[in-house]
């Protein structure tokens, strides 16, 4: 807010629309230009500071509240092939998330994340019509994807089929 109120500033100092004297290029008119241009820039700014932010809402589902995880490993031929997942999300009252994952495996048809390197973000999440939808924190440009969701108790929820227990 105070950046466009600084910007308004250096408009009205740049155009002199306090200033009576006719100029030489376009005299009163050019003046009224200024006042129309200065009066719109400032409606502009207004309505689109104005615009409500869906992430500082609450939790859309409050019962979601601390840590859930899911984990999964398997081993075969005497742990000679083996597969692993790890997926967490941390939740609290609002509805930013930070999601942290770490999958790897060595199968026959070779390693999938050999360096078993890990990824986490911030999420904003919310729940409706039963199921769970998730996006990048922040970034109006990401799209929503959406998940099937069972809420079963405050210690247990299932997202697309993968068991989270509560830390």
């Amino acid at each position: 807010m105070i950046v466009r109120i600084c910007l308004l500033i250096i408009f009205h100092i740049f155009t002199k629309w306090g200033s009576r004297k006719p100029n030489r290029v376009g005299g009163f008119k050019k003046q009224k230009m200024n006042k129309f241009l200065f009066i719109s820039l400032i409606l502009v700014m207004l309505f689109s500071s104005c615009k409500k932010e869906e992430n500082d809402l609450p939790s859309s589902y409050p019962s979601l509240y601390g840590s859930y995880t899911h984990s999964f490993y398997e081993s075969w031929e005497d742990g000679l092939y083996e597969r692993s997942r790890y997926i967490s999300y941390d939740f609290d009252d609002t509805r930013k998330s930070w999601y942290y994952s770490r999958r790897w495996s060595y199968t026959t048809s070779g390693w999938s994340n050999a360096i078993k390197e890990s990824n986490s973000w911030d999420l904003e999440w919310k729940v409706e019509d039963g199921k769970f939808k998730e996006r990048l924190w922040d970034n109006e440009y990401a799209d929503w994807y959406s998940h099937d969701f069972e809420f079963i108790n405050s210690n247990e929820i299932k997202i697309d089929g993968y068991t989270f227990y509560k830390d």
